[in-house]
């Protein structure tokens, strides 16, 4: 069908859809899919993890990060949580003897990551922004329009952001 388009990314989702209840099994579940695939995947595979103010996170890293993965999809990203990331990563990768750099999409979903978000865009592993809109209007404590009013500046500094520094950026 000529108005369907191939996927360019798969996201798992490890944390805002799997209750605590359920985070075991679905790190199980993903690593165990991942591994079980014959070869490599026509699209990028990303899997979110839980923050890293969560008690979550280190055992998704830990559980899922291998070669299959391309990208960690990181939820209220600052700069000081990615830096603390590419360091568990590089940890990680180095111990599993993994062939490649994982990359990091940051998701914006805190008023002081949108003030960070040109920091944010130029370091390293980061290859793409996700505006995180019904998290950061929260956070703003403000409420989210059809016109999307509220989230325009965040919208155009994330955009603007990618764009000078050649990376993806992702709309909410």
């Amino acid at each position: 069908n000529s108005d369907v388009f191939e996927a360019d990314s798969v996201i798992y989702d490890l944390e805002d859809a799997v209750s605590v209840t359920e985070k075991d099994s679905a790190r199980i579940l993903v690593s165990q899919f991942l591994r079980s695939a014959k070869n490599d995947f026509p699209m990028e595979i990303v899997v979110r993890i839980n923050g890293l103010d969560t008690e979550y996170y280190l055992d998704d890293l830990n559980m899922i990060v291998s070669d299959k993965i391309d990208t960690i999809m990181l939820p209220k990203a600052r700069v000081d949580t990615l830096i603390e990331l590419d360091k568990l990563l590089t940890k990680i990768e180095e111990s599993k003897g993994l062939n490649k750099k994982i990359g990091v999409i940051p998701i914006i979903e805190l008023a002081i990551s949108v003030l960070e978000v040109d920091e944010i865009a130029k370091l390293p592993r980061v290859n793409g922004i996700l505006l995180g809109a019904e998290d950061l209007s929260s956070d703003l404590e403000v409420a989210r329009t059809k016109s999307g009013a509220e989230i325009l500046y965040p919208r155009m500094r994330v955009a603007m952001a990618c764009a000078a520094y050649k990376i993806d950026s992702i709309d909410t």
